[in-house]
């Protein structure tokens, strides 16, 4: 039995999930794909599986430390590398197992969260996996002060009364604070013997694991691949899969191409216009299922004219919602008719969203002093699933209103460090998450959030912000729902983003592939439980 399966419910939602993710690297180097030519690499019928999975990539991991990185494609390589107090049981959407968690509870108030650990669990070293490395893993990452830290704000200390207790004290009450760590791997402290410069070993984790999880990393080769192997004396069962080669293509037909020759088991990031046709060929499979993959446009609401909400509201307008579902998700998902997710807990149909309305979208732009529109400009990166596609469909409904978009393809690492200067006027964005709310209510929209913190769009309105902060702070899941709801309501009237889709889940493999398990953020896959 995998770890997987070992793991027992904890779920914080009252809504259960009958059916059942930023790909985010940095796409530079060459653009010649390993496995572009050449014969097979899949067995022939009947024989015996050596064990090797292949999973293509469609870019450069940025860095592995979980301390430091947003980015998917880095998330993906390390996710079976390290273990989580906490994650979401695989084969749902919203349910909260533990994994080095035993138990968990909160307190009456919200403001403090204790786990109680497993015990047996090991780093690779054989140092157990303690509550003592839980610490260090939370307080170095707040000192680093990058990337997830903003989730953890509330964090007022960590206290470690023995071994297997690790007890978060909070600033103020903090209904899902368990989902947040979700993606935050627990590190052997003895990182500290790479430390350089007070970084906390963060150097040495961007291209190194340290972690207790199945998989330790092999082998990498910028703009090649990255390999990983089964850790032979791994503490728990030993994984079906003894080694895990991720092939980079940053030509992305290139990814889509080796998958159906047969030269990938699994194909990660194939934008979702290639995805299309990925469902009737031959030998291949798409577990299809609910996702929180978001893709949604960025409006700078401090850059004129986007700062006014007749501007922005006119926008929303004119977009072709439908056009951009039937054509380039082919019904493999839905509208985004607010930040509050289909499917996320306590989700109901919104009273108010933006349907296609061209003469309402003139009025305001001539009611906001635009009467002959204007001109911006668009950025998008190859990364984010459909961001091309999507941003010329925009172009065009735009230019029915007399707007002028102005295209602009820029490497991913940049179009993340504009965005979060607020160095833009519209970006194209993708957020994958899980089904709380929390993700696109309070993180795109508290003003405390601007730039890669969450609130891409730099909005704010107070009320609002008084809202999302008493949603996160209720414990009753039903009133907090209901708060939420009051928020969206807000929103929408204020036209932060354009909120264009909600991706299905969509992972394209071999039909040979056995063993997987859906997850709404589809970086996680289980790589333990897969065979062939």
């Amino acid at each position: 039995m995998s770890r997987f399966a070992k793991w027992g419910v904890w779920s914080l939602s009252a809504v259960l999930f009958a059916s059942v993710l930023s790909a985010c690297a940095q796409p530079k180097g060459s653009s010649t794909a390993p496995g572009a030519s050449g014969p097979s690499t899949q067995p022939t019928p009947g024989a015996a599986w050596d064990g090797t999975l292949t999973i293509g990539l469609p870019a450069n991991p940025t860095s592995l430390d979980p301390r430091v990185t947003l980015d998917g494609i880095a998330k993906t390589i390390y996710y079976n590398a390290y273990e989580y107090l906490v994650v979401v049981k695989p084969g749902t959407s919203a349910d909260l197992v533990g994994d080095l968690a035993d138990s968990f509870s909160a307190s009456a108030d919200g403001k403090q969260w204790t786990f109680k650990l497993k015990s047996g669990h090991k780093f690779w070293d054989g140092t157990p996996v303690d509550s003592g490395a839980v610490k260090f893993t939370f307080d170095s990452m707040l000192k680093i002060n990058q990337g997830p830290a903003s989730d953890f704000r509330t964090i007022k200390e960590i206290q470690t009364p023995d071994a297997q207790t690790v007890t978060f004290v909070l600033t103020e009450p903090f209904s899902i604070f368990p989902n947040l760590l979700t993606d935050i791997g627990i590190i052997n402290p003895k990182v500290m013997e790479k430390e350089k410069g007070g970084d906390y070993g963060s150097g040495y984790l961007a291209q190194n694991l340290m972690g207790s999880g199945p998989y330790r990393l092999a082998d990498w080769k910028p703009n090649q691949s990255v390999v990983l192997e089964a850790v032979p004396d791994y503490w728990g069962t030993q994984p079906k899969a003894k080694k895990v080669v991720f092939p980079i293509f940053t030509e992305l037909s290139n990814l889509r191409l080796q998958l159906e020759k047969g030269d990938l088991d699994i194909a990660w990031g194939i934008p979702t216009d290639q995805m299309m046709s990925m469902f009737n060929k031959p030998g291949i499979k798409v577990q299809d299922n609910v996702g929180f993959d978001f893709i949604y446009v960025y409006l700078n609401n401090l850059k004129k004219p986007l700062d006014s909400v007749k501007v922005r509201q006119a926008l929303s307008y004119a977009t072709d919602y439908d056009s951009i579902l039937n054509d380039l998700l082919q019904g493999h998902g839905k509208q985004l008719k607010g930040p509050y997710a289909f499917a996320a807990e306590g989700y109901k149909e919104p009273t108010f969203y933006y349907k296609r309305d061209l003469a309402k979208a003139k009025q305001l732009l001539a009611d906001a002093g635009y009467p002959n529109g204007f001109t911006f400009t668009l950025l998008y990166a190859s990364p984010t699933v459909g961001a091309a596609q999507a941003a010329q469909v925009l172009q065009a409904n735009f230019a029915e209103i007399g707007v002028k978009v102005q295209l602009q393809e820029i490497a991913e690492a940049t179009r993340r460090d504009r965005v979060d200067k607020g160095d833009f006027e519209a970006s194209m964005g993708q957020w994958v998450k899980t089904a709380q709310p929390y993700w696109t209510m309070n993180v795109w929209h508290d003003s405390s959030r601007f730039g890669l913190a969450g609130d891409r769009s730099f909005y704010k309105n107070p009320q609002v912000d008084d809202l999302l902060r008493k949603a996160v702070a209720e414990m009753d899941a039903t009133k907090r729902a209901d708060t939420y709801r009051q928020a969206q309501d807000l929103i929408m009237q204020d036209a932060p983003y354009i909120y264009l889709y909600q991706r299905n889940s969509m992972l394209p493999m071999r039909d040979s592939v056995k063993g997987y398990l859906y997850n709404p953020v589809p970086y996680r896959i289980n790589l333990p439980d897969l065979s062939k």
